[in-house]
């Protein structure tokens, strides 16, 4: 395994951020058809490898420059920190919030009386499906952007963020 040539798109129309995003909409990992619970599961060799160099193998490590080997290490740990988080903003949802029990507001005399059970689970687990969403947004085109490199070695992670962030920041 050689540290791969990092070449341009030579599309001078287009943003890097905007042509990594249209090159993303290809995977699975984007299809919002797809389950999350599905596309972590696709991605469980994050958690099988303590870091990108892990992935290679250690007896690999003369073969990459340190600032290449700590590069991929970075963004392997990001990935992996992003799915964990998600993995375990999904298991709080469907262990707990989901099986939630529902109820009518008033139904319980040891509730004030306007409180549902959307309510109470709203207060218990506040803004946990829009923090699941956000999340989602960014884990999808990260792990496709893991997916579709050589090796797992992202080349393109700096545009692909800047587009994510520039996103939200609009909104």
């Amino acid at each position: 395994m050689d540290s791969p040539e990092i070449t341009g798109t030579g599309n001078n129309d287009q943003s890097p951020s905007d042509d990594v995003i249209s090159r993303l909409q290809q995977s699975t990992y984007m299809d919002p058809n797809v389950p999350l619970a599905q596309l972590l599961a696709r991605s469980d060799y994050l958690q099988k490898y303590p870091s990108w160099l892990g992935f290679c193998g250690p007896e690999n490590k003369k073969k990459f420059a340190p600032t290449f080997i700590a590069r991929n290490d970075t963004i392997w740990e990001l990935i992996f920190s992003e799915r964990g988080y998600v993995d375990m903003l999904l298991m709080v949802h469907d262990v707990y919030m989901t099986p939630f029990p529902h109820f009518q507001a008033g139904q319980y005399d040891s509730l004030p009386e306007r409180m549902s059970s959307s309510t109470l689970c709203d207060t218990l687990f506040p803004g946990l499906k829009e923090l699941l969403a956000a999340h989602e947004r960014i884990l999808r085109p990260l792990l496709a952007l893991h997916e579709q490199a050589e090796n797992y070695v992202v080349e393109s992670l700096g545009p692909c963020l800047v587009k994510l962030v520039s996103v939200y920041s609009l909104s």
